[in-house]
């Protein structure tokens, strides 16, 4: 609880990695016999600026705590592809009103930090887990989880930088400018290799 208190003393964000694998659940039951978003709900070290990264094992019990406690889950979908983690249940931690976010791990685990591929992934990915496209997380979603989402509350993604998703980025791209679905197109394409 040091670093919490740090955190707190000094208003810094806290990022965790969280229920990645079916084993941290089970290690979890072990260490503190509960899972591990269960223990860091109990000793009070769930709240506003802590960012859980993957939560891809989740029960609906966990999601209401991470409701409850403000915290934001970082889904980080091209690392959880590449290790075969499995797949983050976002849409019930929108519909619970748990702050989603996006993310790309880390280069030796996902193989790319590309935050287009993250969101196209997003989009991709999700429609795994239910054929009911009514629940499919849409590429609107996934634009704004990988852009504008709060990765911490009260610390907003681009708009932070005083960038839109609207402007500068998505206006730039030719493919946004020729159709009716812009977020979808950018959100759908396939990331070209800068020379």
């Amino acid at each position: 609880m040091r670093l919490r208190r740090l955190a707190d003393d000094f208003d810094l964000p806290i990022v965790i990695h969280v229920q990645e694998t079916r084993l941290q659940v089970v290690t979890g039951e072990i260490f503190y016999s509960s899972t591990m978003i269960e223990y860091l709900d109990r000793i009070g070290f769930l709240r506003s600026g802590v960012s859980l990264i993957h939560g891809v094992w989740l029960t609906p019990r966990e999601i209401e705590i991470l409701a409850r406690s403000g915290a934001t889950l970082q889904h980080n979908p091209t690392s959880n592809i590449s290790l075969g983690s499995g797949l983050c249940p976002v849409r019930e931690l929108i519909e619970a009103g748990v702050n989603v976010s996006l993310g790309t791990d880390a280069c030796g685990s996902s193989f790319t930090v590309n935050m287009l591929k993250a969101v196209n992934s997003a989009a991709l990915v999700q429609k795994l887990r239910t054929p009911d496209y009514a629940r499919w997380v849409t590429a609107q979603e996934a634009w704004t989880a990988g852009t504008v989402q709060e990765q911490f509350r009260g610390a907003p993604g681009l708009s932070r930088y005083g960038l839109h998703p609207h402007r500068g980025i998505a206006e730039s791209r030719p493919a946004c400018r020729s159709g009716t679905f812009p977020v979808h197109r950018l959100s759908s394409a396939h990331p070209r290799r800068h020379r």
